[in-house]
């Protein structure tokens, strides 16, 4: 009996406490609970397992409406935000910071440009510090003194020696007298590394030794009246001059009475490798821009500039070329300028050789002239043009004659042979105009 109550009991009590979790929506685990129970009811099981479902169902159902992505939609709006980028109130944004573009080493005029090595971000570009210095390959140079980066990034001086932006071929004294060094011999030149050295050759002393420019020599570094053509009166210069293919600039000197001038008044040494830039000459007879005379041999040299000359033997390079004189391998780039006659874009008057030689530029006269030629004015006595070219404008107003491309005029038994010309000629009232000899006499030649 006892027992019969305490069971009803028990039943009593565990299904008051199945009614209580049902009315608070049970999860899967009071429905585990049942099932573990011993209860003998298969309809009150089945009835809680059913309402247990129910509920479970209108839980996912629930769940479903909790994964709106009204949430997620916020976040991404914060993301776009973002996307924006980094609002600065002074700089640029550069990723996560605030940078100034025009002195940021890591971020020069733009994000992420870096100055490396030695440059300095100024002004928003890579640049050196040091504004006296130049930026090579990232690396701050002085192109004044830098052998490999001499006068301007990569140029290098074979010599080795790099000194006011010019490549240079070792030390050379400025303030030496009477030159830069050496002792004047062939196998050590004199030295020459300004104009007042140069002009020094040409004094009794020294007209006979050996000589080597070391420097680009200006003639604007000399004061007003300091220059004089090289050489005493009728005196020449028997010596040796190498150029090293250096310059001599701005020669400028004369008046319209000089005679035999240029650089050198008479020339009978050797000289080579050397550009005469900047030429600007006034003259009456016989005027060359390297020399009023030649004897001796001349080789790879350049002439760029004017003459203006009123006289006979007027050239670009020579004004007379005499007997013994070679010229070889050299140029003029000219402009001659009223010349009276005998006048040559390279030689006005030639009796010696001239080889492998060109002439470009003007030649005009207003007032007529006689023997004009691209190349020569004038070859006599056995004078020879071997391989050279002519390209040179030629007019002439007035009466000129013996005009030629190439010679004005060749006599007594001269020679042109393998050369050309593409010159052009304008002398309408003029006689004997040749497209590349004006007049072939007394037996010279053409071949």
């Amino acid at each position: 009996m006892q027992n019969s109550t305490y069971n009803a009991l028990r039943t009593a009590i565990f299904f008051a406490v199945v009614i209580f979790f049902s009315g608070c929506n049970l999860s899967d685990d009071s429905e585990s609970i049942v099932h573990d129970s011993d209860v003998d009811d298969e309809t009150e099981l089945d009835a809680g397992h059913d309402h247990d479902a129910g509920e479970s169902d209108t839980g996912s159902d629930q769940d479903t409406g909790s994964d709106q992505d009204t949430g997620s939609d916020q976040d991404t709006g914060s993301d776009t935000g973002d996307d924006t980028g980094l609002q600065c109130t002074s700089g640029e944004a550069c990723g996560d910071q605030c940078v100034n573009l025009q002195s940021d080493n890591a971020n020069c005029g733009q994000c992420g440009r870096t100055c490396d090595n030695e440059l300095s971000c100024i002004d928003g570009e890579c640049r050196c510090a040091d504004s006296s210095l130049t930026s090579c390959g990232g690396q701050c140079v002085s192109t004044d003194d830098d052998p490999d980066h001499c006068g301007s990034c990569e140029n290098p001086c074979s010599t080795g020696t790099c000194e006011d932006g010019e490549c240079v071929l070792g030390p050379c004294d400025r303030e030496g007298e009477p030159f830069g060094g050496g002792d004047g011999s062939s196998q050590d030149p004199y030295r020459i590394c300004t104009p007042q050295q140069l002009l020094r050759i040409g004094q009794a002393d020294y007209r006979s030794e050996d000589f080597a420019l070391y420097r680009n020599i200006d003639f604007d570094d000399l004061t007003a009246g300091e220059f004089a053509p090289i050489g005493e009166g009728s005196t020449t210069f028997n010596g040796t001059l190498e150029g090293n293919d250096l310059e001599i600039r701005n020669l400028t000197f004369g008046q319209p009475s000089s005679t035999t001038s240029g650089l050198f008044r008479t020339f009978s040494g050797e000289a080579q490798n050397l550009r005469l830039v900047g030429v600007a000459i006034q003259g009456n007879f016989t005027i060359g821009a390297f020399a009023g005379e030649n004897r001796g041999l001349i080789s790879n040299i350049s002439v760029e500039g004017t003459i203006t000359a009123t006289g006979y033997d007027v050239g670009g390079l020579i004004g007379r070329n005499e007997g013994p004189g070679v010229i070889f391998d050299s140029s003029a780039d000219i402009e001659i300028i009223n010349p009276g006659g005998n006048v040559g874009g390279l030689v006005g008057r030639n009796r010696g050789t001239i080889s492998g030689s060109t002439a470009t530029g003007t030649l005009s006269s207003d007032g007529g002239t006689e023997n004009a030629g691209g190349l020569v004015g004038l070859q006599a006595e056995s004078g020879e043009v071997l391989s050279c070219e002519a390209n040179v404008e030629i007019t002439i107003d007035g009466e000129g004659t013996n005009i030629g491309g190439l010679v004005g005029s060749s006599n007594d038994s001269s020679l042109v042979r393998d050369s050309s010309t593409d010159a052009t000629i304008s002398a309408p009232t003029s006689r004997g105009v040749g497209g590349l000899v004006g007049a072939l006499l007394d037996s010279s030649e053409i071949v």
